[in-house]
């Protein structure tokens, strides 16, 4: 360890190492030596003569300013470590000095940072010694008047001083900036300090008592009598800073605070009348936001009058003009933030008060929304006045009924007039510009400008509560409107508007009428134009539009076959698939039972897109969900079956020609040059546009190369996807089964899945083919766990169902693609994850032999990973779901577990948990003890089952009772113990040997804390056995 640098011999030294610490040429490693080495100088008994000695000197160059202000400092120092040591008359003392001091550095113009350091040593003081300094402001200013350093008047000649108002009066532009300074350290200070500690309340107490002296002073520096500007400005702004201060420690205090808000109340008008000054503007306008938003009870009528009189004047409307014409410059958007701050504090008033003055200040509010240029990008005030509005809405969602009888308030019509109003405004401004203007913006403007958008709508949607019908016929009328006038950019705001409110309509069939003003010739007469002719933003929030009014559809199906050819259309236009393709997707699931008889058209029209090498392949996969939701839909089983095949064959085929072409092993032409499936064609394209988005995000690591096995590999992802699509389309959207209920409910799927198995072959035929083919490409691929995701979200869409389908796989099927997996197989946590859901499938008894025998072999095939880990916590999420896994079939059906053979596998398990309860991974450790708990509280009705679990508590107790006091003795974290208190409680409650378990364990030498006594641990365990 390096030793202390040796302390500084002579004054001289020291002064070198002070005015080295303030240049700004000495190294930093040198000044962590030089602070080291004057902290332990301050810390040290010469510190207090070192300081005075300091302090003593006069100002005539910057060196000195910096010694001085070092010796305050070192004074500061000594107060905070060393205060309780010094009596009063020592106090007193130090006073007297730090008054002199600062009386003689008031007048010194040189010394300005060591005369701020003195007055933050006397604030310092007056935190330690409250008590011997009560009127520190009056004082001050005494002292400050007269040059010197003035004797506390005591009790009997206090009233001969002079006040506050007649001293701070006289003192010139030096004294009256230091006593302004003074007092905004001194409730800067005081309010970082806690008035609910003892030794803090007094401070607190005293300050409020020096509340009409800093008022008579702030009173004084607001209207200075200096005759030089740039002075009596100074003072000004330091002065408004103070009273600022000095406000929000008064909104600190409890209500009853008179004594301190009367005397700064005084203040406000003299600071609304600074507005005016240019000089002032922004230090006044800041207070008076600042208060607005924070502290508006501070106000009163009469500060809020005087406001509402300068947004009346000539001064305020030029301004406000000034902001409206698009002038963002500082003082017109802070006037406009001045008016929404004054809106926000008296927004009630305002909006319920018929007269004049209000009104006019809601239209001033409104016309906020109407400023030009385009929001966040150019248009600075919107968003800030966005806010007020929704604040204003909400205002207007909770007051408008308060009427005894429910009626509306009379100033309710009113109030939604204006609000329709501001909807308007809205609409206006989120109109996108030329796509030229909105390119040339960076990035932070666009994004700023969509986050505005999102923002509108969510003000529409609390609209809509209040003027639900009006919102949607103004709407629609503009949409109508615009479509006549060919207005792009208006029928793209207006359809954006009509898609924000979708989540508040489209189950309401009485919004019908109007909605089919909306669906109506114009528009799909308008979106028939095509790209050459409309913007694609238009094209895109207009598709959006399609998709969130789906339900809409489904109730008025002769609109469908006009919607789905429109959208069908755009689905192949790049800037449009993305829209286009979800819609699709939407309106297929939702009004699936009314397309049954397009089935064979929506293949059709399939297999054109599908040989398509430009289709995105998030597009397709939406588009097979879409047709895969019609088939589920045919009634004729038959039908619905051969459907299937028809869809299946495509994704077939993709998946057969990427196998053909990595057996042949044959390098493919990346290039382009030579004609490939289309399938291909894809892969190489998302492969080409994933490398772009890597080079964008490290534009350094050089030009990466595509590989045959990589492309081929997406061309298998992709139909994979597809496959993953199919399967949730064909998924019922009536009742899905809940995996996690009872035995009846949870085992009817795999009931009706191994019936069908029976009476259908070609269904069978039909599974085995895709199960094979899931098999072959994970051989193929097999260090792909993007494969792997994808398999098991194939396995589990039919899971759930009640119904035979092609992904309803038997029993057998799932646990042979399961357990062929290997520990090495990647995401294999999440394939025992898998498991689990399918054994919540299963149900809750083996009511059939293949039940029985897939539980028996999944249990085997994960303890059997488990088995092959080194350690725990060497695959922490395989642990984890390992242990759900075995969980889960112990709460669904013990006796698959219980019966297990051969029963050394049981016995493994019981000692890996504990394993894992000793170990440190919190999600594995939950595990453990979430399975202890199930355990536990089995209460088989089988007398053979019964004895399984007594005789294994018998011999398990005791280290599950160590394991458990380990953790709770000190091993586990805080936040870990609520897991793991359940087990121990169902060990107490369940097991009559549970004591005797615990006190073992808890007086062992194993237990992990030494400080915990005998008392402490019988104590422990007396609380929890009770």
């Amino acid at each position: 360890m390096d030793q202390p640098s040796p302390l500084p011999t002579s004054l001289a030294e020291v002064l070198s190492l002070i005015l080295a610490l303030y240049d700004p040429q000495t190294a930093h490693t040198t000044i962590a030596t030089i602070q080291e080495t004057l902290q332990r100088l301050q810390k040290a008994p010469e510190g207090w003569r070192l300081a005075q000695t300091f302090l003593d000197r006069p100002v005539q160059t910057t060196a000195d300013d910096q010694i001085k202000f070092f010796g305050a400092l070192t004074i500061i120092v000594k107060l905070n470590t060393e205060s309780s040591a010094l009596s009063n008359d020592d106090a007193r003392e130090l006073l007297q000095n730090l008054l002199r001091w600062l009386a003689e550095s008031a007048g010194d113009n040189a010394g300005v940072l060591s005369t701020q350091k003195l007055c933050h040593a006397l604030v310092t003081f007056f935190i330690h010694f409250p008590a011997l300094w009560p009127r520190c402001v009056h004082h001050l200013v005494l002292c400050l008047r007269t040059g010197r350093n003035v004797p506390l008047p005591d009790d009997a000649n206090a009233d001969t001083a002079p006040g506050t108002a007649e001293m701070a009066t006289s003192l010139d532009w030096h004294r009256l900036r230091v006593a302004l300074w003074f007092i905004n350290t001194l409730v800067t200070d005081v309010a970082k300090t806690d008035a609910r500690v003892a030794k803090f309340a007094a401070v607190h107490d005293q300050l409020v008592q020096n509340a009409a002296d800093v008022a008579v002073l702030l009173h004084a520096g607001l209207a200075p009598r200096i005759q030089e500007q740039n002075r009596a400005v100074s003072i000004q702004r330091e002065s408004i800073k103070g009273l600022q201060s000095w406000i929000l420690y008064a909104q600190r205090l409890s209500p009853g605070s008179d004594s301190l808000v009367a005397p700064l109340r005084a203040l406000v008008h003299p600071v609304i009348a600074c507005l005016q000054n240019e000089e002032l503007y922004d230090a006044a306008i800041e207070l008076l936001i600042d208060i607005l938003s924070n502290y508006s009870n501070f106000f009163t009528a009469g500060h809020y009058d005087a406001m509402a009189s300068l947004f009346e004047s000539d001064w305020g409307a030029q301004l406000l003009q000034q902001l409206l014409g698009g002038d963002f410059d500082f003082e017109p958007l802070q006037y406009g933030l001045l008016m929404l701050a004054y809106g926000d504090a008296r927004i009630q008033t305002i909006m319920q008060d018929p007269g004049s003055r209000s009104q006019n200040m809601l239209a001033a509010l409104c016309s906020l929304l109407t400023a030009a240029g385009h929001p966040v990008a150019e248009d600075l005030i919107f968003v800030p006045a966005l806010e007020f509005w929704a604040t204003y809405i909400e205002t207007l969602l909770d007051t408008m009924y308060t009427d005894a009888d429910g009626s509306q308030p009379p100033w309710v019509q009113s109030a939604l007039s204006r609000v329709i109003q501001v909807v308007g405004h809205c609409w206006a401004k989120i109109q996108y510009p030329h796509i030229k203007t909105f390119l040339a913006w960076d990035a932070s403007d666009r994004a700023g400008f969509g986050d505005a958008r999102k923002d509108v709508a969510d003000l529409l949607q609390t609209v809509f509560a209040v003027a639900g019908r009006d919102l949607l016929s103004l709407f629609t009328r503009l949409l109508l409107q615009s479509i006549a006038d060919k207005a792009w950019s208006q029928i793209e705001a207006a359809a954006f508007c009509l898609a924000s409110l979708s989540d508040c309509i489209v189950e309401d069939a009485t919004y019908d009428a109007l909605l089919s003003d909306v669906f109506s010739a114009p528009l799909f007469g308008l979106l028939s134009l095509g790209e050459a002719q409309l913007p694609v933003r238009l094209r895109q929030t207009a598709l959006s539009l399609i998709e969130r009014y789906s339900e809409y559809f489904e109730r008025h199906p002769a609109h469908l076959p006009a919607v789905l050819t429109l959208l069908f259309e755009a689905v192949a236009a790049a800037p449009l698939t993305a829209q286009a393709s979800k819609a699709i997707a939407t309106l297929c699931s939702s009004c699936r039972s009314l397309l049954t008889t397009e089935a064979s058209a929506f293949l059709h029209q399939y297999q054109f897109l599908h040989d398509h090498p430009q289709l995105d392949s998030l597009a397709e996969e939406r588009i097979v969900t879409a047709i895969a939701s019609i088939i589920q839909a045919v009634s004729d089983g038959p039908t619905r079956l051969h459907l299937s095949e028809q869809l299946l064959a495509f994704i077939v085929r993709d998946i057969e020609q990427c196998l053909q072409l990595k057996s042949s092993g044959n390098i493919l032409d990346l290039d382009g040059k030579m004609d490939m499936p289309p399938i291909v064609a894809k892969a190489i394209k998302q492969c080409q546009q994933q490398q772009q988005q890597q080079q964008q995000q490290q534009p350094r690591g050089g030009h990466l190369s595509l590989s045959t096995n990589e492309v081929l590999l997406q061309a298998v992802l992709i139909s994979l996807r597809c496959l993953a699509g199919m399967a949730r389309g064909l998924q019922s959207i009536s009742e899905p089964v809940d995996l996690d209920a009872s035995e009846t409910d949870a085992s009817a799927a795999s009931t009706a899945a191994g019936s069908t198995v029976a009476e259908n072959a070609q269904l069978h035929a039909l599974q085995n083919s895709i199960v094979s083919m899931l098999v072959t490409v994970q051989s193929t691929f097999p260090r792909s766990s993007e494969v792997v995701e994808v398999l098991c979200g194939i396995l589990k869409a039919g899971f759930a169902e009640s119904e035979p389908g092609p992904f309803v796989f038997p029993p057998d099927m799932v646990t042979e693609v399961l357990t062929r997996q290997g520990v090495h197989t990647p995401y294999i946590g999440s394939l025992v994850n898998t498991a689990q859901a399918f054994a919540s499938s299963l149900g809750k008894s083996a009511n059939t032999a293949a039940t029985a025998k897939s539980l028996g072999a999944l249990v085997l095939w994960v303890l059997g990973l488990l088995q092959m880990l080194p350690e725990p916590e060497a695959d922490t999420e395989l642990t984890q779901r390992g242990i759900e896994f075995v969980d889960r079939v112990m709460g669904k059906n013990a006796s698959a577990l219980l019966r297990l053979e051969p029963s050394s596998q049981l016995e493994f398990f019981f000692l890996f948990t504990f394993k894992v309860l000793n170990g440190h991974e919190p999600l594995p450790k939950a595990a453990s003890a979430d399975f202890w708990t199930t355990f536990l509280t089995l209460k088989p009705e089988d007398d053979t089952l019964k004895a399984i679990v007594d005789n294994a508590m018998a011999h398990l107790g005791p280290l599950l009772a160590d394991a458990l006091v380990q953790n709770v003795g000190g091993n586990a974290s805080r936040s870990e113990l609520d897991k793991l208190s359940e087990p121990l409680k169902r060990l107490v409650v369940q097991h009559v040997r549970a004591q005797a378990w615990l006190d073992q364990a808890l007086t062992g030498p194993a237990f992990p804390s030494k400080q915990v006594d005998a008392a402490a641990k019988a104590t422990f365990l007396k609380k929890i056995v009770r």
